[in-house]
């Protein structure tokens, strides 16, 4: 059975249409440079894309092609498929919350170029034909947005608004979740010792590990200076300690930078999960965490610390 996904938040909205066709139908030329796209005009993944190029499903599940984590998406919300025809079909996967196309709730539609798809309470994306000049730009904001632009990890921001959504989540179903802070030990003396393009190279360099180390489910961002954060999902406190320590000691084994071959670098962590009855907030989680990390830093550094 599909699953469904809490409260209905589409009161107001127009009874189911099945199908919807919002105009004259634009079918996929395979002799034109435009190809379909969803661009996601709000939500917490704006300014991100995908292309349709046979069949697409989207939800807050980890087995979907394009993940919605905004609050009020199933698991398995929508699918959008390529028909032979060259036109494009919308079908909602019997959502408890539906799928609407131009503030229609519908259970499958033909989409039309412009057409605003909204799921769940904030997410809108928009179905358009778009050429490579147009998806690069696109990229290119996203990239601009999201992206810390020494790393190429997400930002704080970006980091912020999916903690918020992962907590959310997890707090509705019991499942766990887990936020590790890491900091890279006396980098100031990096800096001041071998330079600031030293100490850039030393920062891309752990970024590069961090990203090799991890799932693709979890999320790296950078949210400060030498200051990094993992958020891990469906991992209780202990997997994560476990998880940091194996990043701590690869960063302590690694050379970061090929620049200073000789430099060492050595890292601090610390970790805070759900469930707690301590933590029921964003700011709840990353202040024991970073408590945590606190601690590995009093204690002598190069060390992981779960919060307990």
């Amino acid at each position: 059975m599909i699953d469904d996904h809490d409260d209905d938040n589409t009161a107001g909205w127009d009874d189911v249409t099945n199908p919807v066709i919002s105009g004259p139908i634009r079918r996929i030329n395979t002799q034109s440079n435009d190809h379909p796209y969803l661009f996601v005009l709000a939500g917490l993944r704006v300014g991100e894309m995908i292309g349709v190029n046979s069949t697409v499903t989207l939800g807050r599940g980890t087995d979907v092609d394009f993940r919605v984590p905004d609050e009020g998406v199933s698991r398995h919300h929508l699918r959008i498929v390529a028909l032979q025809d060259g036109s494009i079909l919308l079908t909602d996967l019997e959502t408890t919350n539906g799928t609407f196309v131009n503030g229609k709730k519908v259970n499958s539609a033909v989409l039309n170029d412009g057409d605003k798809i909204q799921i769940g309470s904030t997410a809108i994306l928009k179905f358009s034909f778009a050429d490579k000049l147009e998806v690069s730009f696109q990229e290119s904001l996203f990239e601009a947005a999201q992206r810390d632009a020494l790393t190429s990890l997400f930002n704080r921001r970006y980091f912020k608004q999916q903690l918020t959504s992962e907590l959310s989540f997890t707090l509705r179903r019991s499942t766990p979740i887990s936020l590790i802070l890491f900091d890279l030990d006396h980098f100031k003396l990096v800096n001041d010792n071998h330079g600031h393009p030293i100490g850039d190279a030393v920062l891309v360099g752990f970024s590069h590990l961090l990203s090799r180390a991890i799932r693709a489910e979890d999320l790296a961002a950078r949210i400060g200076g030498e200051e990094f954060a993992l958020i891990c999902r469906d991992v209780p406190g202990p997997v994560a300690l476990q998880v940091g320590e194996r990043i701590r000691q690869l960063v302590e084994s690694s050379t970061l930078t090929r620049k200073v071959p000789s430099l060492k670098v050595t890292l601090s962590a610390g970790v805070a999960a759900l469930p707690d009855p301590r933590i029921s907030t964003v700011e709840q989680l990353v202040e024991a965490a970073d408590k945590a990390l606190y601690e590995s830093k009093n204690n002598g550094r190069n060390r992981v610390t779960l919060y307990e």
